[in-house]
């Protein structure tokens, strides 16, 4: 096999190799009265990360300071309590912008896991330092954590276009047409550093035929090792064409696959967020029962979000969408509105209000 590498030099023949079966480990019955002690321990740990970051998990991002120049925790973060090793399928119909988030996602979860410095309040909590509006990026990472990608669909490429739109602040057709100004094209390259900075953390697996479930595993567990990271969180893209072994219709091969990522994310404490396409007819819809080749997708999933448009603001030239955690196993069920301006691959938290499975978009209009 012909040996394949990153630009970090680290070397991938061995992690695509598919990875020999394991017998699965005995299950050893847990008795409670004993347990007392290691469960007041875990209450702590939650209680002192609680109150240092306002939720529990890793951070999910899109964290901002106000108006004020007070340091606000991202809604996501707080309704769906950090990222945890749970389970997250966000649902949606074709072109609202799915590979556009996740893509942003990546980097927010990098960014905020990974660099941050932090200061200390008076009551425990903290908060990050920014300099120009960006964080610093002095200090070694306490808590190292790495994003691998895995694209059936969208290339290298085009998901990095996605990424440089954002954080050089570029018209994405500008980038896939070609044409780029010179005071653009500077910009990008005045921008590499910090995109590199990203990409340390950070790895795209173009999947194919052959990446199952288990590959994503094995490729996730072997990177993991490689560059010592304290955690890894896996994104698909997306859910419908993972390949399966052995043959079965596209409803078994989807429930099979959903079953055993749950089991990933259970087990081996992966963070594991997939994009699921919707069934047809149900792109406006909010609530379960939405997936496309649906069965278990919506009951196994940890957390299920609705991705649906909710109009236009024609002021800011911005789509309207809104995130509905119709699903939320440890958690609460919310509407969460974001500003969404494809021409720059960007996603705002706008506000949160209270879950209402009834609610009708207002608008399906495009920019």
């Amino acid at each position: 096999m012909e040996e394949k590498t990153n630009n970090a030099g680290i070397d991938l023949s061995s992690i695509v190799q598919q990875k020999k079966h394991e017998e699965p480990s005995t299950i050893v019955p847990i008795r409670l009265d004993n347990y007392s002690e290691s469960l007041l321990k875990e209450i702590k740990r939650r209680r002192e990360r609680g109150k240092k970051y306002r939720f529990v998990g890793l951070d999910f991002g899109f964290n901002k300071f106000n108006e004020a120049g007070k340091y606000e925790v991202s809604k996501l973060n707080f309704i769906l309590n950090g990222l945890n090793p749970e389970l997250y399928v966000i649902a949606g119909g074709s072109a609202i912008g799915k590979t556009t988030l996740l893509r942003q996602m990546m980097d927010e979860i990098t960014l905020w896991n990974n660099w941050i410095e932090r200061r200390e309040n008076n009551d425990g909590s903290t908060y990050p330092v920014y300099i120009d509006e960006m964080p610093l990026l002095k200090e070694k990472p306490n808590n190292k954590v790495i994003c691998i990608y895995f694209s059936y669909e969208q290339g290298i490429n085009e998901l990095q276009f996605k990424s440089i739109s954002r954080i050089a602040g570029i018209n994405s057709g500008e980038l896939y047409r070609g044409t780029l100004s010179d005071a653009n094209l500077e910009l990008i390259e005045n921008k590499l550093s910090l995109i590199n900075k990203y990409g340390e953390y950070q790895f795209i697996v173009e999947a194919d035929y052959n990446t199952t479930v288990d590959k994503i595993l094995d490729i996730t567990k072997r990177l993991k090792e490689k560059t010592k990271a304290e955690n890894a969180v896996i994104f698909i893209d997306y859910l419908q064409i993972i390949p399966i072994k052995g043959e079965g219709d596209n409803r078994s091969m989807v429930e099979a696959n959903i079953s055993e990522l749950r089991r990933i994310a259970r087990k081996e404490k992966f963070p594991v967020i997939a994009l699921s396409s919707v069934a047809r007819g149900k792109d406006t819809v909010i609530g379960l029962e939405t997936g496309k080749e649906s069965g278990l997708i919506e009951f196994t999933a940890d957390v299920y979000m609705n991705l649906i448009n909710d109009g236009i603001d024609k002021y800011k030239n911005k789509r309207i969408i809104l995130l509905a955690v119709s699903k939320n196993r440890n958690g609460e069920q919310k509407f969460i509105k974001w500003e969404f301006t494809p021409q720059y691959s960007i996603f705002e938290e706008s506000e949160a209000s209270d879950y209402n499975p009834d609610y009708k978009p207002s608008n399906k209009g495009k920019l």
